[in-house]
Formats: structure tokens, sequence, C-alpha cells
């Protein structure tokens, strides 16, 4: 059995480790950028294209939730996981 004074921690205090976890972080936080704000600026340009195209507003709610939908599929795709409440809200509103 382990004992935890031993040096199996050590490496937690280490500032290399430290530093290299903290540009992990970062790079994902910059791609995560990256990524949301290409999904926000192809939504906006479907719902422009949306408005500017539609006569009948009886399908547009549908076609709404459809561009939402779509930048959600493509979130999870590129991230390997789901988006947030707070994501899905800052991208589409």
């Amino acid at each position: 059995m382990n004992n935890l004074n031993d040096d199996n921690f050590k490496d937690l205090n280490d500032d290399t480790l430290r530093k290299k976890k903290r540009q992990k972080s970062q790079h994902y936080s910059i791609n995560l950028d990256t990524i949301t704000k290409k999904i926000e600026n192809d939504a906006e340009k479907k719902v422009k294209e949306l408005f500017i195209t539609q006569n009948n507003s009886s399908n547009i709610e549908t076609q709404l939730c459809s561009i939402m939908q779509s930048g959600s599929n493509e979130f999870k795709e590129k991230t390997g996981r789901n988006m947030t409440y707070l994501e899905m809200r800052e991208m589409f509103g």
C-alpha cells in the first residue's frame, strides 16, 4: 500500500507540470473559441439568408431550430461533447 507522504505526488507541485497544464488549458480555450465563433458566424449567415428569402413566416421556427441543431451537431463533432447551456446561449442568443 502506498503512503500519501511518499514521492508519488511530488509532480503535482512541479512548476513545469503546472505550466504545461495551463498551456494545454489555454490551447483548448483558444480552439474552443475558434470553433464557437465559426459556428456562430455560420448560424448568423444562415439566419440572414432565411429572413431575406422567406416570404412565408409559418416555417421560420422550424428552420431556426434546424440551424441551431446543425450548429449543435457540428460542436459535438468537433469537441466530442455536447455544448453547455451557456455556450448555446452565447452562440445562438
